[in-house]
């Protein structure tokens, strides 16, 4: 029922446009008739014989200004509408948004055992939640506490939403023509970890509009569905940095709660670049050094982001003078923070593999940036020849780069 009256809110606005915008072209077209007839009833137009003598683009400009003016009126009827309704929703929220929270506590916090005064505040609650405005903010207030709640205060904190009925509002939400219900909705479920609203939040990660799909996926992940993440591979559309981050957060949160395997090497396989990104960050930050060979072919992906996050992830696995051969011999294709990442990973290893000659290279030849990171390694292998060496040189950017420097702190 409630998402029957969503739709019918929804569509009325849109209804009331179109319908206001076909009477604009019917007038234009009945005004220039002598006489509408409807069955036995005949209008006759009085103003027909003025209007024919006008020059028509006379007429169009008359008509024209009418339909500015009626438009107008509108406009300002609709504005003045949604400012008196946003007053409303903010004189609702200053009056509840406290009042609820500290019947939200009395509940949570109360120490009596009689199931009396349990149902009494729980009424008391119930007859505050008469709106939807109000609904939200004690969901929106719900969803706050609950990330500061632990043991049997999150638990009551989770029945009380049950015992409020809630389901069916969320439901209604989520499956809202607003997108701002939707949002909401996605919202109060990954916080609250709430199930039985998998499939349809599923269907979400289909949808044309960009924001709700990505928050659905989102979501999916918080709420570790999927052991595996598998899901993920039948995303198709394109991810922003910021969604990916969340996404590889959520992942690790949900890790360190339950010990679940991620299927790493179908992720990093997805033909979509986005989601084989996802899992080679994951598989470095899992550690899965036994997919270095695979990660290490995504580093000539032409995809920017795959070929770094590979990069990365190779470097983080490199343990090896095959592999750090390999990362001097695509030195020149990997970022710049990529690069950087590399010069530091062989600053590790200095006791063991050979560098100086492309450590050299680097100081000579590539950024100032570079150049201060290769520098504090040559200066750990032999600081008194290299501080000579910079301090004689002649290349204003080596010197520039020297001089930012501290040798006192040089350390690996």
């Amino acid at each position: 029922m409630k998402i029957i009256v969503l739709y019918l809110r929804y569509l009325s606005v849109r209804i009331f446009i179109l319908v206001f915008i076909l009477l604009i072209s019917a007038g234009c077209y009945c005004f220039y008739l002598p006489q509408l007839k409807f069955g036995n009833c005949i209008c006759i137009n009085t103003n027909y014989n003025y209007i024919l003598s006008l020059p028509k683009w006379v007429f169009i400009l008359k008509y024209l200004s009418i339909c500015f003016i009626s438009s107008s009126l509108l406009l300002v009827s609709f504005t003045a509408y949604y400012i008196l309704q946003n007053k409303n929703k903010k004189r609702i929220y200053t009056k509840y948004n406290d009042l609820l929270e500290i019947y939200l506590f009395d509940y949570l916090y109360d120490e009596t055992p009689s199931d009396k005064d349990r149902r009494e505040k729980l009424n008391r609650i119930k007859k505050n939640l008469k709106s939807d405005v109000i609904k939200r903010i004690f969901l929106n207030r719900m969803r706050r506490v609950h990330f500061q709640l632990d043991g049997e205060i999150r638990e009551r904190n989770f029945n009380l939403l049950k015992a409020l009925r809630y389901y069916h509002f969320i439901q209604s939400y989520l499956q809202s023509p607003y997108l701002r219900h939707k949002l909401f909705a996605l919202r109060i479920i990954s916080d609250l970890h709430l199930q039985g609203y998998e499939e349809y939040i599923y269907k979400l990660t289909k949808k044309k509009n960009q924001i709700l799909s990505s928050e659905a996926l989102v979501t999916l992940v918080k709420l570790y569905i999927y052991d595996d993440q598998l899901f993920l591979i039948d995303f198709t559309k394109k991810l922003s940095i910021w969604d990916i981050n969340r996404i590889i957060e959520k992942v690790k949160q949900q890790k360190q709660q339950q010990s679940k395997e991620i299927n790493h090497l179908k992720l990093i396989k997805s033909d979509i670049n986005q989601i084989s990104a996802i899992g080679i960050i994951l598989a470095r930050v899992d550690n899965k050094t036994k997919l270095k060979n695979i990660i290490k072919n995504k580093i000539e992906s032409q995809d920017p982001l795959v070929s770094e996050q590979a990069f990365l992830t190779y470097i983080s696995f490199a343990n090896d003078k095959e592999d750090f051969d390999y990362l001097t011999y695509r030195f020149e294709i990997a970022t710049e923070n990529a690069q950087i990442q590399i010069i530091k990973k062989m600053g590790l290893f200095i006791g063991k593999f050979d560098k100086t000659v492309f450590l050299n290279w680097i100081v000579e030849n590539k950024s100032i940036c570079l150049k201060i990171e290769s520098m504090k390694i040559l200066l750990c292998i032999d600081s008194i020849y290299y501080n000579s060496r910079y301090l004689k040189s002649k290349d204003i950017s080596i010197q520039n780069a020297y001089s930012h420097i501290d040798n006192r702190n040089l350390k690996f």
